[in-house]
């Protein structure tokens, strides 16, 4: 379960590499929609991987799950090396990106299910009904977040980049 929990914080933290003015140096990495993550997605989904292959016997859900995971590996890793060697994918980046965002939702999905099998066959409570709410909650604020910045991806802008020079 720890290499699940890591795995989950690389996958949500977005910490884009991105120092300009600092020192005196401009210093940028990535370009247009494309901005290097320092903790890449594709070692969190490697980590969700590993911890889910020690879970494998206990449901199909978990199996599922770790297919999923291990399945996006190499899609995050294509993303984030051509952001990394600067390059734009344009139209092929966002279908990219729209493959894995959806990748991902399943692969909640099946670790949720997991967790509610296992809890039904313990007779346990720890919370699962409310971790497949907030799990609809994600799904449907991402959605309503990607058709929000819809108009801002068109002109080329990155939306976390444009959200962080909003408080720097």
């Amino acid at each position: 379960m720890t290499n699940i929990f890591i795995g989950l914080f690389f996958i949500f933290f977005d910490i884009p590499l991105k120092l300009t003015a600092w020192f005196g140096i401009d210093f940028e990495l990535g370009i247009n929609d494309m901005v290097i993550d320092i903790l890449p997605p594709f070692v969190g989904f490697g980590l969700i991987a590993a911890g889910l292959m020690s879970m494998r016997g206990k449901t199909k859900n978990f199996t599922n799950a770790q297919w999923i995971a291990t399945a996006i590996i190499p899609l995050d890793l294509l993303r984030w090396s051509c952001a990394f060697l600067g390059l734009s994918l344009d139209t092929f980046g966002r279908a990219l990106q729209i493959i894995i965002y959806l990748a991902t939702v399943a692969l909640f999905y099946f670790f949720i299910k997991g967790l509610n099998d296992i809890t039904a066959e313990n007779n346990a409570n720890i919370g699962q009904k409310r971790l497949k709410k907030f799990w609809y909650v994600m799904v449907v604020m991402d959605i309503l977040m990607y058709l929000f910045s819809m108009p801002m991806l068109e002109d080329g802008m990155y939306t976390g980049a444009f959200i962080l020079d909003l408080f720097v």
